[in-house]
């Protein structure tokens, strides 16, 4: 009886010891510093500019695939197609047209990213980013890739006046 009831005030002991000494909410809550996450990312003016170059990559993919040529070209009569993509060059699309789908998801891919490096940028950018560099990117962010346009000149992020 005195072994049970040593047990179970050494294992309460060992229960309250734990509570005691467990994790403080500040542990948990640090950035990880081996790893690229955007806590730690928008601190300088490159990283600024190279996290706006994704905008201008894969997430046009859906629209670059079909949709630009079926929505563009065939409906704008630069090109025809006499057997394929029917609906488009008969003016006939629907919204069970696969390529309507795939330049909607690619639109909307566009906008979220958009939306999310302009959170990023406000709530991580570091003291180093200049003014200069964040106007810039919200430029070739929300207003020219939700268009689908770029900064004449800039295709490519060449410019270097930051």
């Amino acid at each position: 009886m005195k072994k049970i009831h040593y047990i179970k005030s050494l294992m309460l002991l060992a229960l309250a010891a734990t509570f005691i000494t467990g994790c403080k909410k500040s542990f948990l809550e640090k950035p990880p510093e081996s790893e690229i996450v955007d806590v730690n990312f928008y601190q300088t003016n490159e990283q600024v500019m190279a996290a706006t170059s994704l905008l201008y990559s894969k997430v046009w993919f859906d629209y670059n695939d079909k949709a630009m040529y079926n929505l563009g070209d065939f409906r704008g009569g630069t090109a025809f197609s006499a057997w394929n993509d029917r609906g488009n060059v008969l003016f006939n699309t629907t919204g069970d047209n696969g390529e309507n789908g795939a330049s909607w998801r690619a639109f909307f891919t566009v906008v979220a990213q958009s939306n999310l490096f302009i959170y990023n940028l406000n709530t991580y950018g570091g003291a180093a980013v200049s003014e200069s560099v964040k106007t810039r990117s919200y430029c070739r962010s929300p207003f020219y890739a939700r268009a689908g346009l770029s900064i004449p000149g800039d295709e490519l992020g060449a410019s270097s006046d930051y």
